[in-house]
């Protein structure tokens, strides 16, 4: 009989460090839940940040490349210009010279 209540003791003082443990476990649990729970916000911020940053991105992306094409359009405008002032310079100097020659003809002519 005393074994008997030495092992009644015994499965007590078991049942006691089980419930202990699962009272633990239970706690832990909880503690990883909130856990997750609060990282799983951050999660979200910080998702939420990364698209806010790549959006701004694409928009830069987007006036730069605006930028660049009105750069490359004011260099073809300044080209252009470039090309039709050249043109209007030699036609001009061309005349100039044919005034020239023929204002030189009729010096010649009058002495």
């Amino acid at each position: 009989m005393a074994q008997l209540d030495q092992a009644g003791k015994q499965a007590e003082g078991l049942q006691d460090q089980l419930d202990k443990t699962r009272d633990a476990a239970s706690a832990q649990e909880r503690e990883a839940e909130a856990a997750v729970e609060a990282s799983g916000g951050e999660v979200v911020g910080l998702q939420q940040k990364v698209a806010a940053l790549e959006a701004e991105l694409e928009e830069q992306k987007a006036g730069s490349s605006a930028q660049t094409e009105e750069q490359a359009e004011a260099q073809k405008k300044i080209e252009s210009d470039h090309v039709e002032l050249t043109r209007e310079w030699e036609n001009e100097r061309a005349e100039l010279m044919a005034q020239l020659e023929q204002a030189g003809k009729q010096a010649e002519g009058l002495q």
